[in-house]
Order: structure tokens, then sequence, then C-alpha cells
């Protein structure tokens, strides 16, 4: 019965589902089951007879040799849960109850140690392990405040639970005094509504989430807005809430500090005098199309804000006129396209046939692959009547002064000049009366009067020329200029004339004839004067529908930002091109000055005396 009964035990431990050793009293290894074996994949073979101890992984080494010994002692070894090391270096967990003697009527024959495979439990407690301190990293490391609060189902009163530190950080509050609030609304500046409060209540106690904005009041008197979701979640028959808390303040700051711009910007745009647009630009075809614009804009177009944004391009507006200021479509586009501003003139027609000048400025804006425009215009067309008109004045005041000039040279020759003629034949033939009486005395003052005489008579013929040469009224600028060089080489300063093709068999208006020799006659004066010039260039020519003027000289030079103040005539010079509708440019350094006049005009037929110099071998080009 005995021997039947060893049988009965070895058949149990073989079949065993649970790992099962026996060990010897020197913890010698002599028999394990098939689980024993296949949890650590070694052969019967491989096992007995080595030490116990040999399976356990070094973390539990010291325990379970411990354990082992008190079993062996006969003392009581509690249920322990120990990390054994397979063949392949696997780790297998075991829970063992304790250690079981086996005795037989000889005495104890060894111990059987049982063990139920936990590595599946112990590996999903580690992984949960890891998930919560990953979760609790994530909590602490979180820039949104995260909080859960227990419910109370009936009055919705909320208990604070937990909370990480930026939650704490954004309430302004120690952890302390939070854990002692029930429920937000402490916290919050403007409490929810009723009905709000309402809405929040159903949403989480039927298990929906819900998300809303609050502002809550720091004790530092700071107010923080926050963007918050809240979810509830039952746990062991209890309700709690988890809330995610984003701080926004600084978001809503700014979005309030975007508003108050923009609305500073729809004041600015609404009441502004100068019209306002915003546009697409289709870089292929230069075309722009309007997408914003204020009353301004509208009101100058002469147009209904509907017909405006039903263009297809905003060019259309544009007239005859359009555009000044030396920059075409093409220029207009490739600014754009670069990225840089412009600026320019242009004239609008209006459906009522008026025409608006506007004076107006271009900047690009790239979004994306689309390029905007931003445009202002300033309506000037009042500003340029009155320019026109202020022209008008100066043209009509020069042609006055120019008729008084011509009036008073004309006087001086025909009164003064002709008297002066008169009394210097007068004495000379007095200095034959007395030179035939043998008075040398009285003879010698008389040729002295006759001298003083003639000296006179060529300085009245030099201011009438000076006050309206009778050269330029007959033969033209050209001749005109030639003659004022002739005035410098008698001075001793190279002077040269160069005259352009165009002028060889046509005449300038006499406007503009005036305006030039008068702009010319004060630059040379100027050069001879104060600029201390040896050698003086002037150059005439004709191109593109523009009378073109150019002095240059090889004197000290000037200042040309004080020259205005200086007494050098030069705001003289531009208001007489600005009289004929042209314009004056000057720049000067030591060694050069050169002084530029641009004038759009008309040819009228006749010789402008251009030919006459090739005569005299004067240089014209």
């Amino acid at each position: 019965m005995l021997r039947d009964s060893r049988r009965g035990q070895h058949l149990l431990i073989s079949a065993s589902q649970d790992a099962k050793a026996v060990v010897d009293a020197e913890m010698r290894v002599v028999d394990v089951n098939r689980a024993f074996r296949k949890s650590l994949g070694y052969a019967r073979g491989e096992v007995l007879g080595r030490s116990a101890l040999d399976f356990v992984g070094v973390a539990d080494r010291a325990e379970a040799a411990k354990a082992l010994s008190e079993a062996l002692g006969g003392g009581n070894v509690p249920a322990v849960e120990v990390e054994l090391i397979g063949k392949r270096g696997n780790r297998i967990f075991l829970f063992s109850p304790g250690v079981v003697p086996l005795t037989t009527d000889k005495g104890c024959k060894g111990y059987l140690i049982s063990g139920m495979d936990i590595t599946e439990r112990k590996r999903a407690e580690e992984a949960l392990r890891r998930s919560e301190e990953r979760l609790r990293l994530i909590f602490e490391h979180s820039f949104d405040g995260i909080s859960t609060r227990e419910v109370d189902p009936k009055t919705f009163a909320r208990r604070l639970v937990y909370c990480n530190d930026r939650y704490v950080a954004m309430s302004g509050r120690s952890r302390a005094e939070l854990m002692k609030l029930y429920g937000v609304r402490k916290l919050l500046k403007h409490a929810n509504t009723p009905e709000e409060r309402s809405r929040q209540r159903k949403r989480l106690l039927s298990g929906l989430p819900c998300k809303g904005v609050d502002s809550w009041m720091r004790p530092d008197g700071k107010e923080n807005y926050h963007e918050w979701v809240a979810v509830s979640v039952k746990l062991d028959g209890k309700l709690y809430i988890i809330s995610i808390n984003r701080d926004i303040t600084d978001r809503v700051k700014a979005e309030e500090a975007l508003r108050q711009s923009e609305e500073r910007l729809r004041l600015i745009l609404e009441h502004s005098n100068d019209g306002i647009s915003f546009m697409e630009l289709d870089p292929a075809t230069g075309k722009r199309r309007l997408i914003l614009c204020n009353d301004r804009f509208v009101e100058m177009s002469g147009r209904t804000r509907k017909e405006l944004m039903a263009a297809e391009e905003i060019d259309a507006l544009e007239g005859p006129g359009a555009p000044e200021g030396g920059t075409s479509q093409q220029e207009f586009v490739k600014h754009m396209l670069s990225g840089r501003p412009c600026r320019g003139t242009s004239s609008w027609i209006r459906p009522d046939g008026k025409e608006n000048w506007i004076e107006w400025t271009a900047a690009p804006i790239r979004l994306g692959q689309k390029i905007y425009v931003v445009g202002i215009d300033r309506d000037i067309t009042e500003r340029r009547r009155v320019e026109e008109a202020l022209r008008s004045a100066n043209r009509l005041l020069m042609t006055a002064r120019e008729e008084e000039r011509r009036h008073l040279a004309r006087e001086l020759h025909d009164s003064v000049g002709q008297g002066l003629v008169g009394l210097h034949l007068a004495i000379q033939a007095a200095i034959g009366a007395v030179r035939d009486s043998l008075d040398s005395d009285r003879a010698s003052r008389l040729e002295a009067a006759s001298d003083k005489c003639g000296e006179l008579i060529r300085e009245v013929r030099h201011i009438c020329h000076g006050l309206y040469p009778p050269t330029l009224e007959s033969l033209g600028l050209v001749a005109a200029l030639r003659q004022l060089a002739g005035y410098c080489r008698d001075a001793q300063v190279e002077a040269a004339v160069h005259c352009g093709k165009a002028l060889s068999s046509a005449r300038l208006p006499d406007s503009v004839e005036i305006a030039l020799f008068r702009i010319t006659q004060e630059a040379v004066s100027n050069s001879l004067r104060h600029g201390k010039a040896r050698n003086i260039q002037l150059q005439l020519d004709y191109v593109a529908g523009e009378a073109l003027l150019r002095i240059v000289d090889d004197g000290v030079g000037f200042d040309s930002i004080g020259a205005s103040s200086a007494g050098l005539g030069l705001s003289t010079m531009r208001e007489r091109a600005s009289a004929v509708g042209g314009e004056l440019k000057m720049e000067s350094h030591p060694g050069r000055t050169c002084i530029k006049v641009r004038v759009p005009t008309l040819l009228r037929p006749g010789s402008s005396g251009a030919t006459q110099g090739l005569a005299n071998g004067q240089p014209v080009s």
C-alpha cells in the first residue's frame, strides 16, 4: 500500500499543471515535472542534481535561499513570488504557496516546491506600472491643468481628489486650498447661467463630453482665461469628472488686441480722405481684381461698389492720361512680383465723363501662392487744377515780363540809343570844326567825350540785348544761344553750342524758346560770376516730343540744396521750366556743374538758326 501511495504521489506531481520540483536536504533537484521543464525549457537530465538556487534570478536568490533553509529546517515558509531564469535567459515568475516535505515510513525523502506560473500577470502588472508612470509624467509635465473630481450625482457637488502642478499654478492658489474647495464656481470670475450649468450637468451625467471657456480670478487680482474639456467616468460605483484646462489668457489678449486693431483699421478705412483698396493681382496678365475698398475709393471712382466688385480688372478705370511718373503696367507688375512698393499718378475716367487725377501708392503682399496689392489713392484733381492755373499764371507773368523787356529794349534802342548816336555824330562834327581852328585842347576834350559816348552806345546796346535779344525773335533759340556763347568768349571763357538735327529746320514755340533762353542766360551768368568756369557747353535737342537743354561747366560747383537761398536764381529757373510744363534737374560738385531741362512740346516750321553756325565754323552736332 505504501508503494502504491508513493506511485500515486509521483503521478500526481507529474500530471500537475503547475511547475513542481523535489529537492533534497542539500537543495539539489531530485525530480521535476513536465510543467517545470516546459516553463524553463530544460530537459530532465539538465535539471536533476543541480542546486535549486541555480534557476532563481539574481534579485530573488538571497530571499529564496533563506526560505528554503527555513523550510528544510522545519520552519513555516510563507507564500512567495519568485523569478526564475529559463534556459534561453527568459524570465519566468512563479507563485509558490510554500514548501511541503515528502515523508515515508523511513522519514523525510525530500521537499516539494510548487509554483503557479504568473509570468503573464507580472508582465501585465509591469506594463500597467509603466503606463501609470508615463501617465504620471504626462500629468506632471503637461502644459494643461488636469484635475479629477468626485461627483455627488444628486447634488452634483464636486470634490477635488487630484490635480497636477499646472492646475495649481493656473489657479494661483495652493494645493491645500484647492482640496478644500467644492466645485470650481469659487474660481470663476463670471458664474455660468443656470441654463448653461444645467446643460453641462446633463451632458456629463449622460456620459457625454463637455467643453467651454471660463475666466478664473486669481487671489493676486489677475484674470486667467481657460479653455476646458470635461468627461465623466464611473469607477467602483463612484462618479468622477476628469477635466483638462488650457490657459488661453495670452490668446484671448492677442485676439482682443487684434480686434481693437481691426476696429482702428476699420475706422481709418471708413474715415480716410484717401481711397484704400485691396486687390488680387494676376501675375500672368497683370490684371487686378478688387476684393475690398473703402467708401472714399467708391466715391472717387464714380461707380457703385457693386460695379467695382463685379469688374474683372480695376485698370478699366484708368483714362488716356495714365500712367504718369515713369511707372508703366509692365514695370508695375515687376515691382509687385519683386515685393517692392511703387507709386505714380493716373487719371480715372468717371461714368459721368469727368476725369479724376489720382496720386497712388501700391505695396504687394504675398499670401501663399497669391499676390495681393494694397493701394492708397489720393484725389489730386483739384491740386492739378490749381497747379495748372498757377502754371498758366506764371506763363502769363513770364509773357508779360518778356513783353515789358521787349518794350523797354525797343524804347532804349529807339530813344536813348538813337539820341546817343546823334550826340556822338554831333561831337564828331564839332571835333572836325575845332581841329580846323587848330584848338588842340578843345579838340582833345571833345574826343574824350566822343569816346565816352561810344561806350554808352555799346552799353545801351548790351542792355537791350540782355533785355530781349533781337536774334531770339528773328533767328530762333539756337542763334540766340550761339550769340550768348560769343559773349562768353569775349570774357575769355571757352563756350560751344551743340544742336540736334531735329532743330535744323524747325523751331520751338515762342514761350518755350524764351523760357529755355532765360534759363541758359541765368546759368551762364552763374557760371561766370560764381562758378569761375573756364569752359561752358550748351546742348539743345528735340527727342520723343521733348525739348532737351543741357548746360555743363567746369566751375567750382555749389551746394544744390542751399543754392536756392544763395541768390543764384535757381528757383527762378525752376519756375520758368515749370511755367512751360517742363522739369529742371541739377547736380553739382567741384569741377562740374550740370543743369538739365526737359519740356514736353511740339515743333513749329521755321529755321532755328542752327545752320548759320556751320558757316561760322562753330561746333554743331
